[in-house]
């Protein structure tokens, strides 16, 4: 027998609503708790072994996945949960290329590309007074590294990118190459669009710091650059799924491990 309630109908339409808004501020304090222990946590780590990436995922689907993807890649950094995670991690690997092939052609395109890019941007209608300072954060970062020592360049690496100032005008000005790409390239990237305008889309989700990236910014980011991208995903059946980007690059210099919503930097060695 159904049990009646012994409240007057509006009583019991208050109580609802209270126990909503309890419910709306229980989740409020969990969701500002979440972000808090996000801010807290390193914007990148030292690299360390991909085995114990492994090990944290025994019994989960992806496990298996790990496990094959493992036999080729020793070693991952973790990039902070934060929304940038993907930018942090071409930004590591990005720093990398340019350190590891010191002098050489393909270094010295990137490094032009990179002190070409003010010029870039204002041509895409971006204000100089906007970008000059992430650009000359930017630039000045590139010069500190090549100015250090191999044995001192990985802790130098760690330093910059975990500078919150400096890392976040950097990060912000990667957002706005990838931005100026798709904007310029409109009619590659518009039907790949939904609801919005191509400068809508790129007002809202790569300009906008902390959100996450999707297909369409990583294929405009390694497009500008000329650095592709390989992104690794274990499945659920064991299988890893390589995606390349762009398709047409020449070299695929950066590689991420792909796990739902996040990115992080893998080496061979």
């Amino acid at each position: 027998m159904e049990e009646k309630s012994n409240l007057a109908p509006e009583e019991a339409k208050k109580k609802t609503q209270e126990e909503i808004q309890e419910l709306i501020l229980k989740n409020t304090e969990y969701e500002n708790a979440l972000k808090d222990e996000i801010i807290k946590g390193v914007p990148i780590t030292p690299k360390e072994p991909f085995s114990l990436m492994i090990d944290q995922y025994i019994g989960n689907k992806f496990h298996v996945g790990l496990v094959k993807l493992g036999e080729t890649f020793k070693l991952i950094r973790h990039s902070r949960r934060d929304g940038n995670c993907f930018y942090r991690s071409y930004l590591i690997q990005l720093f990398e290329f340019l350190n590891s092939q010191c002098a050489s052609p393909e270094s010295a395109k990137v490094e032009k590309k990179l002190k070409d890019s003010k010029e870039y941007l204002i041509n895409a209608k971006y204000e100089e007074l906007a970008i000059d300072d992430p650009y000359t954060a930017l630039t000045e970062a590139i010069e500190k590294l090549k100015k250090l020592t191999p044995e001192k360049f990985e802790e130098g690496l760690i330093d910059l990118v975990s500078n919150k100032d400096t890392s976040n005008y950097i990060l912000f000005y990667l957002r706005l190459l990838t931005a100026a790409y798709i904007k310029t390239n409109s009619s590659v990237f518009e039907n790949f669009i939904v609801d919005e305008t191509v400068y809508e889309y790129c007002q809202r989700e790569v300009e906008h710091f902390d959100h996450d990236c999707d297909h369409i910014q990583i294929t405009a980011l390694a497009s500008y650059m000329e650095l592709g991208i390989t992104l690794y995903t274990p499945m659920e059946t064991g299988v890893v799924e390589t995606l390349q980007f762009p398709n047409e690059a020449k070299e695929y210099p950066v590689s991420m491990l792909y796990l739902p919503g996040h990115y992080d930097p893998i080496y061979k060695n």
